[in-house]
């Protein structure tokens, strides 16, 4: 087996991360919602995984390295086992493994249909992903894992349509995607009709008279071998340079665009027109639990709200995000004091700000 260790440290850095997520996520490390980061973190692995897969080609061309191809039966099952794993939990955490909703889900959230079209299309590519399929469909079978291309847009979309306004994460994949799609269409085209080698690098024919044979023929092994290795060097010189160049435009491209797309955060209303504290937590979180027990023994009047209705929820992350606060990880409680929002804070001075306001 060529490049064992190559293979296996690849192997371990896909198998890493779901056992970590899932720890996470039991520990209540993730957030108020872990189902729904660990949801999320699945699927942008599935589709890194996707890209790196559809790297290893234009990698080993450029390099001339066979341990890329080595691992690309390997990252291309990694890939479909993270969309296997990123569906069950969709329907454990989501649906709550309850069937009968599936179908409203659907025509409530579409972008649901094209995740589902995305495993269907990344199923077949893993079940021929061995040499009895490659035997068996002989021809049929590069065609048929191309389709890997149409599962990349198809799971571009479904991204696309789940961030929606938080666009910058997805033009850096779909920056990626495009690169790819440049690099192949280079390949393709010098691969076509008229990709011959310069006349400097062809090799010479000798002619079938009889007498004595030309300077260009009578070349040692030696200098033929060096003259290869140097039009290869040349090759993948042009092909790395490229290579950088849109790399560079890409990186640009997407600095610039973090630099327009900033949300235009609109300023929180209040939420009564009298003082109010608001505080947004879970029941079986001890620190929610504590910040009520003392807002309870300094008599002081609020109003508890669980993270885990999916309307509550939406409506504190959009006020956090006209905060300026961050709604992919934070910690419980989050306390809206008369319009003013803080992540965990101290309940002594959550105290003394509250009879501040006459809050008794």
């Amino acid at each position: 087996m060529k490049h064992p260790l190559w293979r296996g440290a690849v192997f371990a850095a896909a198998l890493l991360p779901p056992p970590l997520w899932f720890y996470q996520a039991w520990t209540f490390a993730l957030g108020p919602d872990p189902g729904k980061v660990l949801l999320d973190r699945l699927g942008q692995g599935s589709l890194i995984l996707l890209l790196l897969t559809l790297s290893l080609t234009p990698l080993q061309r450029a390099t001339h390295w066979s341990g890329w191809s080595t691992v690309r039966r390997q990252l291309g099952l990694w890939c479909f086992a993270y969309a296997c794993t990123h569906m069950a939990s969709y329907l454990l955490f989501v649906l709550g493994l309850e069937f009968a909703r599936l179908g409203e889900e659907l025509g409530e959230r579409p972008y649901i249909l094209v995740g589902a079209l995305t495993w269907c299309t990344l199923l077949p590519l893993a079940l021929t992903s061995n040499r009895f399929s490659m035997r068996r469909l002989g021809k049929r079978w590069k065609p048929l894992h191309r389709l890997a291309y149409a599962a990349l847009a198809l799971a571009l979309l479904h991204m696309l349509w789940v961030v929606r306004a938080d666009l910058g994460q997805w033009a850096l994949y779909c920056a990626w995607a495009l690169l790819l799609l440049l690099v192949r269409a280079g390949g393709s085209a010098s691969s076509g009709g008229g990709g011959r080698r310069p006349a400097e690098h062809r090799r010479p024919t000798c002619p079938s008279s009889f007498g004595e044979r030309p300077d260009a023929c009578r070349r040692s092994p030696r200098h033929a071998s060096f003259a290869r290795v140097r039009y290869r060097f040349r090759q993948t010189d042009l092909s790395m340079r490229n290579l950088l160049l849109l790399l560079a435009l890409c990186g640009a491209g997407y600095q610039a665009w973090q630099h327009l797309s900033q949300p235009v955060r609109a300023a929180n209303a209040p939420l009564h027109t009298e003082p109010y504290l608001a505080v947004y937590g879970r029941s079986s979180c001890g620190f929610t639990q504590a910040t009520l027990r003392e807002l309870r023994q300094a008599g002081i009047r609020h109003a508890f709200y669980s993270v885990d209705d999916p309307a509550t929820a939406d409506l504190l992350h959009r006020r956090m995000q006209n905060a300026g606060l961050d709604v992919r990880r934070y910690n419980l409680p989050v306390v809206d004091l008369n319009n003013t929002i803080s992540v965990r804070p101290d309940a002594g001075e959550l105290v003394s700000q509250a009879h501040g306001l006459a809050l008794q």
